[in-house]
């Protein structure tokens, strides 16, 4: 077996002098390793690996500073510069590092025959300079480097080449699958596609991964454009992996990929027909929009890339992330399916409307598990007058479907045309939204609701969520927010930290409750708007713990037409407010109203409570009591009138729950009620009858289940 010489990589990269400048016209003299001085020990370097032509000693470098020499062994290299100024000294340096022997496939028959010959020697390099082939199956083992040059493809035939060795052949043509035969990699390594034909599509990729038969391989794509002209599958055993200004065109076909994904922040895939590409299941699935060519310079459409990065994750779901555009990124319509999460990478991540549609809804026509935004800013302040139809994120699914467990964290919607974000559940108890959770999210300037909550929606948390400046003049149903829910099931909210404000509107509400099961308002600030809270319809347990409400020109901060349970503690008012607590529209449906807690203040506002208009005592008798809370009670004319019996809404007494307490008010100061100790009123015998000579009068009474009558609790005389 002869032995060549090998290219010195040292010498052909070039030598540079300590200020880094190429040697031009340097001198390099070799000798042999371990001797001096130089010159004195020549060992000769040659201009080709077949050792054709012994170069001059020393070799002279050319302008920059390189030189097209070949070395067999170990040399001792001086190197000077054209001044004969000495630059450095290299002992013991060979061709490359951990070089070993050289053998051309000149010299053998076939590739069969080469690698039998070389057998186990250490280290060989055998270089594909020429034409050969397999004469049967061949292993090329871990002492053996293939040096293919470009224009030497090796045919298979029907023959397996297996290559124990990892290394890399550079990015041309290697490997010629004729026949049946294929190239086998039995350890790690990255395969390239280019080294399978000249070809950019489907057979050269396809042959590519057929040779890839045991794990933790990877299809490493660095070069050219490809277009599939059939589907390609990269199983989950092996790693794909692109570079910069590689982009795969899909035409009509789907790529798979399976395994464990190395993608640059740029366009990687081409979906220019029918084709798609699905991520596998197997690893932790994340795809981004810049994949599918998404610009994010807030003026490039870049709904369908976010459109192909949803729709490529497989069924157990991931997340779209969001790199940090150049500016932002321009999307609308996006179809949220099921276990798909959208999350900037860094906080603010923006978003523009591009059409006059929902910027992002969850898929209403499948049932969503779990799904959710983090990280992101949707902004129509440059689109809301014309795009009226536009929400920010909907949350709706259809009939019969349910969507549960949806969490927003770091959200912001700004000026959208419709609705910030809109809840909705349906009609009838298989259509629902299950838990909604808001963290640290904030909703303002839309056209239209911040937060509309309606239908059946089970269970909603926020935690510093913030909602203001929505809506500007509206009925009931387009309030800052609004609940309206319907009679199924338990519909529960636990808001704790956060801001309200309707300073946009001259009239209505800006908080509007209607349907709510529980309800907790914790440490959340109320701030201008005509009415704050409106609560009307069936509300049960609402609880205000710790509120602030602060406003100039408020009107009411509770307009209470409907509520069995309402509890207001440790919160307080501010500003030019007329009335606290306004119960003037209320008929029989408020119950258990207690803001008697000693940690409220409600100084500021011009009436603490405005009471309603209700039904007259008749013959010493009240009807339609409410089975606990405050109950306003009027008398028949211009006289004073006696309260003996106090009945519920069906005129009897069996709504009355044993311990439940009712609050006895007068609605008026200019006519006196006396309760008297008859009927199934029975007053304290110490203190007598109890007469209600103006609005700040009360008695509180606790229906006895037992005995079957009211006892006095308390009373407070202000006359």
């Amino acid at each position: 077996m002869a032995q060549r010489a090998q290219q010195s990589e040292a010498l052909w990269n070039g030598l540079r002098d300590n200020n880094g400048v190429a040697l031009n016209g340097g001198k390099v003299y070799t000798d042999e390793a371990g001797t001096s001085p130089a010159g004195a020990n020549p060992k000769t370097a040659w201009d080709d690996h077949l050792k054709s032509n012994p170069l001059a000693n020393p070799i002279i470098l050319d302008t920059y500073g390189r030189a097209n020499a070949f070395f067999d062994g170990r040399y001792k290299l001086t190197i000077y510069d054209s001044d004969d100024n000495l630059i450095d000294t290299v002992d013991n340096a060979g061709y490359a590092i951990n070089s070993g022997p050289w053998v051309s496939i000149r010299e053998y028959a076939s590739l069969t025959a080469a690698v039998a010959a070389i057998g186990a020697v250490t280290k060989t390099r055998l270089l594909i300079d020429a034409a050969t082939t397999l004469t049967a199956n061949t292993t090329v083992t871990s002492n053996i480097t293939l040096d293919i040059q470009d224009g030497f493809p090796i045919p298979l035939g029907n023959y397996n080449l297996t290559i124990a060795k990892p290394q890399d052949y550079g990015d041309h043509y290697v490997f010629n699958h004729s026949g049946t035969g294929t190239v086998i990699f039995s350890i790690s390594t990255k395969v390239k596609p280019q080294w399978f034909g000249d070809g950019r599509g489907s057979t050269v990729l396809n042959a590519a991964l057929a040779a890839i038969t045991t794990s933790n391989h990877t299809l490493y794509m660095n070069t050219d454009l490809w277009t599939l002209d059939a589907a390609v599958t990269v199983p989950s055993t092996c790693g794909f992996t692109t570079e910069h200004g590689m982009v795969i065109t899909l035409g009509a076909f789907a790529l798979g990929i399976n395994g464990p994904r190395s993608l640059p922040i740029s366009q990687v895939f081409n979906e220019n027909s029918s084709g798609v590409v699905n991520l596998g299941a197997t690893y932790h699935t994340d795809s981004i929009p810049q994949w599918w060519g998404a610009v994010g310079d807030g003026s490039t459409d870049d709904s369908n890339a976010f459109d192909s990065a949803i729709a490529a994750l497989p069924a157990i779901g991931g997340r779209v992330l969001l790199m940090t555009p150049t500016v932002s990124y321009k999307a609308s319509g996006m179809i949220q399916p099921n276990l798909v999460y959208i999350e900037g990478v860094v906080p603010e991540t923006r978003i523009i409307p591009a059409a006059d549609e929902n910027v992002f809804a969850l898929d209403p026509t499948t049932n969503v598990v779990r799904a959710g935004w983090k990280n992101i800013v949707i902004d129509g302040s440059a689109t809301k007058a014309t795009y009226t139809s536009q929400s920010g994120i909907v949350i709706k699914p259809n009939s019969g479907f349910f969507h549960d467990t949806i969490a927003l964290e770091k959200v912001r919607i700004i000026d959208c045309g419709d609705r910030g974000l809109h809840v909705e559940g349906g009609a009838a108890i298989d259509t629902f939204v299950q838990r909604l959770s808001l963290r640290d999210v904030d909703i303002t300037g839309c056209a239209n609701t911040g937060f509309m909550c309606r239908g059946f929606v089970l269970e909603s948390t926020a935690h510093m969520f913030n909602v203001w400046k929505n809506a500007v003049d509206n009925v009931d149903a387009e309030s800052n927010i609004v609940f309206q829910l319907n009679t199924l099931g338990p519909k529960r909210f636990n808001w704790t930290g956060g801001l309200v404000n309707a300073a946009t509107h001259t009239s209505g509400n800006s908080v509007y409750l209607n349907g709510l099961t529980q309800a907790n308002f914790t440490n959340v600030d109320y701030e201008t708007a005509p009415t704050m809270v409106k609560l009307q319809g069936v509300n049960k347990n609402i609880t205000f713990d710790g509120c602030n409400f602060g406003s100039l020109g408020t009107t009411n901060i509770f307009d209470l037409l409907g509520v069995d349970g309402f509890i207001v503690k440790n919160s307080t008012d501010a500003g030019t407010i007329t009335n606290a607590f306004n119960f003037s529209g209320v008929g029989t449906n408020i119950a258990g109203v207690d803001f008697s807690d000693a940690g409220n203040d409600f100084s500021a506002s011009t009436n603490q409570v405005v009471f309603p208009t209700v039904t007259q005592i008749s013959s010493g008798v009240y009807d339609a009591a409410p089975i606990n809370g405050v109950c306003i009670v009027e008398g028949e004319g211009p006289a004073a009138d006696d309260l003996v019996t106090l009945n519920d809404a069906d005129g009897a007494t069996s709504r009355f729950i044993h311990g439940q307490k009712i609050t006895l008010k007068s609605n008026s100061s200019a006519r006196a009620i006396t309760v008297k100790s008859t009927g199934n009123i029975v007053l304290n015998a110490a203190s007598g009858d109890m007469v209600l000579a103006n609005v700040n009068d009360h008695i509180v009474i606790e229906w006895d289940g037992n005995l079957g009558y009211f006892v006095e609790v308390s009373r407070s005389d202000n006359s």
